[in-house]
């Protein structure tokens, strides 16, 4: 997306509005209903991306004993590897493997939602939990631009809103995946026992009055 970030914060309020008067908040319509959600599997049809800016992003459920206090799943945000600036190296790639490419996607950062439906907070997870490119903040944030699901197939409120959060919470992940970069020990990227690296709550009236600036 490249608008300004008014028109982000327009875009977030029309789309949190609209859900509220549905009374469909986000996980419900990416999820299918009832006894049909499967733990871990990605969500809606194993995930939506764009296919003009190549963005994408899934949402999946944890099974109860993996989750956090409070959380129904998660959306996991990427940006496609070729969005990334050509003078970036990767912090950590795929393993090299026999029948395995590079791999294409960059994670930005996961938001988590609460049972109620609301978002809970951003984190960020170690290389190996999303199969990524882990590329270093500052290459990541320079592209942010460039996530932009509103012509993703899928619910159109959905990738709406995930859109305008990404573009509104730029401070935050700025800080978020900073903090990541610190916190991953040196050759660590492909540790089972290091999954998320950096949190950061939610805050949609901070995010949503810096946009109306």
């Amino acid at each position: 997306m490249t608008s300004a970030m008014p028109d982000a914060a327009a875009l977030l309020i029309d789309a949190t509005i609209a859900m509220h008067a549905q009374g469909v908040p986000l996980m419900q319509r990416v999820v299918p209903a009832g006894d049909a959600v499967r733990f871990w599997d990605r969500y809606p049809d194993g995930g939506m991306m764009s296919p003009s800016s190549g963005a994408s992003a899934f949402y999946h459920i944890h099974a109860p004993d993996a989750r956090d206090l409070g959380e129904h799943g998660h959306f996991h945000l990427f940006l496609p590897r070729h969005a990334l600036p050509a003078t970036s190296a990767p912090l950590a790639d795929r393993p090299a493997a026999e029948g395995q490419g590079v791999a294409e996607a960059v994670h930005i950062a996961a938001l988590s939602i609460a049972v109620s439906g609301l978002p809970m907070g951003w984190f960020t997870v170690n290389r190996w939990v999303t199969d990524e490119a882990m590329y270093p903040a500052d290459a990541v944030l320079a592209a942010l631009d460039r996530f932009d699901l509103t012509d993703a197939p899928g619910d159109r409120l959905v990738n709406q809103w995930l859109t305008a959060a990404v573009a509104l919470a730029r401070p935050e992940l700025d800080h978020l995946l900073h903090a990541r970069d610190r916190a991953l020990p040196a050759n660590a990227s492909e540790d089972p026992s290091i999954e998320i690296l950096s949190r950061l709550p939610f805050d949609l009236e901070a995010m949503i009055n810096r946009g109306a600036v």
